[in-house]
């Protein structure tokens, strides 16, 4: 059992979805126009991908994969046989990954969110006063929250959205093995340059959160996903695939961990500004600063993020990064992940610098 729950109240949901408990097949037909999940019931979890035709023959390593799929499957010692329906062709999900590299990423929304913090990882750091210490600060908020409610269970850590890795770094110096993957290359490049820096090196990969076990395809202890990342998701429908993905990522008994602001304490009407104050590194000073521009309903707002670079001179540089979040309620996400099959979740306040909701996958 945990300990006894610290607030927040999930709403009633059911655990039907694309990952089951029982087992299922996640299906992602790919295109050039995205991703659309479809369900159907497996012996195992495994996951499936179609892709065209065309993109198949200029695919590389299109000889090998199409040997491979006459080897049994390891896992269960049927045969995967290759099938051509029509224009597109049927892979299974142990060859994903290598077709994966050359498809197109899932759907057109989250190319705004990549490109945002391709742009923004150089400056990443500076949203923080002190980027290093937050790290630190950060890894013994969760240390002790993993081991409140995964007493000497936790090794395995899986960040989904790792960033310039300001929790992977802190989580693995404390001793965890991290994975980490993000949409940004650019932010991944920035995490395996401060790893190294630090000593040591992550298991890092540049993956969207939706198809974290296409992607992985393993089972970790613990999933996490912080600082908000989840708000990218602009519908219901993509933050309960991306919480299947969690879900299938996770190990029975494992857990999953995602911090995220409290929108019902925001003002979301109109234009919000949310200044940082003022950053200095070497002779350059630094002024970032968000605007928010909320819809009219309150759900949606687009998100411009400025930094203004002076140099000292006569003039200074201005970065100009635009991105959109949707302004969901914990109880919607508490409530999307236990459809994903996630049980005992529960909200903690005042544990992170913003709150934290867990949820555990039950065993067997």
């Amino acid at each position: 059992m945990w300990p006894a729950r610290q607030g927040g109240r999930p709403d009633r949901a059911t655990s039907a979805g694309i990952v089951k408990r029982s087992g299922a097949t996640a299906a992602m037909s790919v295109t050039r126009t995205g991703i659309e999940p479809s369900i159907s019931d497996a012996e195992e979890i495994h996951a499936a991908c179609w892709f065209s035709l065309e993109q198949v023959k200029e695919h590389p390593e299109v000889t090998q994969v199409m040997a491979q799929l006459e080897e049994p499957c390891s896992s269960s010692g049927r045969k995967e046989r290759s099938e051509w329906r029509g224009s597109t062709y049927h892979a299974p999900g142990r060859l994903l990954a290598a077709l994966w590299r050359e498809a197109p990423h899932p759907v057109s929304t989250s190319m705004s969110t990549m490109a945002f913090y391709d742009q923004l990882a150089p400056f990443y750091h500076l949203i923080y006063a002190d980027w290093n210490a937050s790290i630190g600060r950060q890894a013994g908020a969760l240390d002790t929250i993993i081991k409140e409610y995964w007493p000497d269970s936790i090794k395995t850590v899986l960040d989904v959205a790792c960033g310039i890795g300001t929790q992977a770094l802190g989580l693995a110096q404390l001793g965890y093995t991290v994975t980490g993957s993000d949409l940004s290359s650019a932010a991944i490049d920035v995490a395996q340059r401060e790893a190294a820096a630090r000593g040591f090196s992550l298991d890092l990969s540049v993956a969207d959160m939706r198809v974290a076990y296409l992607h992985h395809q393993k089972q970790f202890d613990l999933v996490i996903a912080c600082d908000n990342s989840v708000s990218h998701l602009l519908t219901d429908a993509e933050l309960l695939q991306a919480f299947q993905q969690f879900y299938a990522c996770t190990r029975p008994g494992g857990g999953c961990l995602i911090s995220v602001r409290d929108y019902e304490q925001e003002d979301r009407t109109g234009i919000q500004v949310k200044p940082y104050g003022i950053r200095t590194e070497g002779q350059t000073r630094y002024v970032p600063f968000q605007v928010w521009e909320f819809r009219p309903d309150g759900r949606m707002y687009d998100l411009t993020m400025y930094l203004i670079e002076d140099r000292g001179g006569a003039s200074c540089d201005t970065h100009v990064m635009r991105t959109q979040y949707y302004a969901v309620e914990i109880g919607r996400l508490m409530s999307l992940l236990m459809q994903a099959g996630f049980q005992e979740v529960q909200r903690l306040d005042d544990r992170l610098f913003q709150p934290v909701i867990l949820g555990r996958r039950p065993e067997g």
